[in-house]
């Protein structure tokens, strides 16, 4: 009976040993990967401004949950200034900062006030227009400067918190599987 009560607790301790694994890779998994699908719809928001090179950002969202758009746009960008100049039909090409975001491929606009008019005519139709006061800004970095000197840094707080998540996921498992082999060799010594 005794070994038979003591594979028993074996047993239990390595299917609690197996849930808890089962529990951090489903934490894990909800930390790090690809967000779940989720079925947009209504309206599209959409925002322009200026980068501060002659060119323009413009940002996607849906209107009802402020999810940025992940679906392919068009946008296509027309402009006048003050002065009498035009710009476009201009398109714009996805940005590398992310979902939800198109930039000007180009600097497009010399400084001063324009009236800017972004459109899209898929998923759905959108426009925005604004009257932006485009400043050209240098973007040599000057010499001793961090950014000249280290390169652009990663201010990516998203995939760090993730890091830490893991890890702290990964130290309560440790923690949690040394405590359950302390109790069995407890339990073992007080059983002889």
């Amino acid at each position: 009976m005794q070994r038979r009560h003591g594979a028993s607790r074996a047993n239990g301790s390595v299917a609690l040993l197996r849930a808890l694994g089962v529990a951090a890779l489903v934490a894990l998994a909800s930390l790090g990967g690809p967000q779940a699908a989720v079925a947009h719809g209504g309206k599209i928001v959409l925002d322009v401004d200026q980068d501060g090179t002659g060119g323009v950002t413009v940002s996607a969202v849906y209107e009802e949950d402020g999810h940025p758009v992940s679906e392919i746009i068009d946008p296509v960008l027309t402009a006048k200034s003050e002065g009498g100049g035009v710009v476009g039909p201009t398109p714009l090409v996805s940005a590398p900062e992310g979902e939800g975001f198109w930039v000007s491929s180009e600097p497009l606009f010399t400084e001063g006030s324009w009236d800017v008019t972004v459109t899209i005519t898929s998923p759905r139709a959108a426009e925005v227009k604004k009257s932006i006061e485009f400043v050209i800004v240098d973007q040599t970095p000057v010499a001793g400067s961090d950014a000249a000197e280290s390169g652009e840094q990663s201010t990516d707080w998203v995939s760090a918190a993730g890091v830490i998540g893991i890890g702290a996921l990964v130290l309560l498992a440790i923690a949690i599987l040394v405590a359950v082999i302390v109790r069995n060799r407890r339990r073992k010594e007080v059983s002889r």
